[in-house]
Parts: structure tokens; sequence; C-alpha cells
């Protein structure tokens, strides 16, 4: 008898087991296939491939990705130094900006673009890299280019400069500086704006100016949209353009007056 109430009771096991396997298939039946994350994928989309930057800033047009990626600026090709990165966290994100910093940039350099995989083994700390962050689709270049301005044939007169011409890469205001670019001691003298091409360009100068002094011309940033030169009294304003990372890598130029 001890037999066969043994035998009852692995049949009864058995059958438990079957009917919670069932029920479990059933389940899972009902859930329907188990659900797979996509391969990230991600797309750079760039309309000016040759861009002046200001402020050492590339733009990009348009970055889609459907996962968190770095847009990562490589220094000539896709193995060169990495001049910056910016994290994208939306699936569409427009005019993404890229802060380029590292040892070297001159005015018609290359820049290649790439998407990275932010696979957050950073451990939150919101740091790019370059080894546990994969890199994914295709590569953007572009080429970039200095902020510059041209001036042709200054005259002083009356505590005045005229300047046959004066022509911008970009709206900016042309500031007049004494002494020596290289120098702290130097000081501004007078300033206008200028946007594209203009002639006869006319700078008054301030009481700062004294007759002979050397002067030098310096490009600097309209940030504001006022039309109002605001460095002076708020120099994180109007700031001095600049390109490259050189110890002086402002934009200037001796007016030989």
């Amino acid at each position: 008898m001890k037999k066969v109430s043994n035998l009852k009771k692995l049949m009864l096991y058995a059958g438990v087991f079957f009917l919670a396997m069932g029920f479990y298939s059933c389940s899972d039946d009902d859930d329907g296939d188990v659900v797979v994350d996509p391969d990230p994928t991600g797309e750079i989309t760039v309309t000016n491939d040759a861009q002046v930057i200001s402020q050492n800033t590339l733009v990009v047009d348009q970055v889609t990705a459907n996962t968190d990626v770095w847009l990562v600026a490589h220094h000539n090709d896709a193995s060169g130094e990495i001049l910056g990165q910016t994290l994208v966290t939306s699936e569409s994100a427009t005019n993404v900006e890229v802060n380029l910093e590292g040892t070297t940039l001159e005015d018609g350099d290359t820049v290649v673009l790439m998407l990275h995989v932010d696979n957050g083994f950073n451990m939150g700390d919101g740091a790019f890299n370059e080894t546990d962050d994969t890199p994914i689709g295709e590569t953007e270049t572009v080429v970039v280019n200095t902020p510059n301005f041209m001036i042709s044939d200054a005259t002083v007169t009356d505590n005045t400069i005229t300047f046959d011409n004066v022509t911008v890469s970009e709206t900016g205001w042309i500031v007049v500086y004494n002494g020596n670019p290289n120098e702290e001691t130097s000081q501004i003298v007078g300033f206008t704006q200028v946007t594209g091409s203009e002639d006869n360009v006319v700078v008054t100068l301030n009481e700062n100016y004294t007759d002979g002094d050397p002067l030098f011309a310096r490009l600097h940033v309209e940030d504001q949209g006022d039309e109002e030169f605001t460095f002076e009294t708020d120099p994180t304003t109007d700031i001095p353009e600049i390109f490259g990372f050189e110890d002086d890598d402002t934009i200037w130029e001796e007016l030989g007056l």
C-alpha cells in the first residue's frame, strides 16, 4: 500500500507541474513576443560643409537617433584628436553646438563628426568614454574657417578713423585699441558695428586715444542682438572673437597709423 501511496503522490506532483507549465505557456502567449530593443541608429545632418565658426563652436543642423548619443568632433579624420563632444538626449535635435578644444586648429582644417552611443558606463557623471561609448552611423565632414575681417586704407583726422572699406565674414564689432595686441594695458579707443562689406566706415576715438598712439583693430562678436556694444560695461558680452587654441586666439590687425 505504501508504494501505491507514493505513486499517487508522484502523479499528483507531476500533474501540478504540468498544470503550472501550461498556465505559464498561456500567460506567455497572452503577452505576445518578447520585446527586444532595436539596434541603436543615428544620423547627422549638415547642410553647409564649410562653416565659419564663432567662439570655436561648431553648429550641426540636426542629429536624429533612437537612443541617447554623443556627437563627437575629431580633428582631420575619424581617428584624429577629439576636439569636443555634446550629449544629445532627444530623438531629433536641431542646431546642436559642439565647443571645440584641443592642441591645434587652423583655418581650413577638417572636422569629422561621429555619433557614439551613450552606454552609461560612467556612473551617470555625464562624461564621454571613447572606449565604451561605441560609434554608430555614418560620419559627416565639415571644413572650419576662421571669422575674419579686412580693412583697407585707414586715415585719422580730428580724432576719427575713416576706413575706405571694412569687410567681415559675420556681423560683428570692429573695436580699435591703442598699444600692442599682446599687452594687457591696451585700451579701447573706439568701435563700430559692421555687417558684410561697408565703405567709408567711421570710428570716433575716445579720450583714451593720444595722437601718435599705435593702434590695432580687434573683431568682437555681436551676441546680444541689441546693436549696442556692451563689452566695456559687461565684459561677458560682445566679447572678442576667437579661433584656435593659441595663447592669443583673438582676431586682430595692426592699423599702421
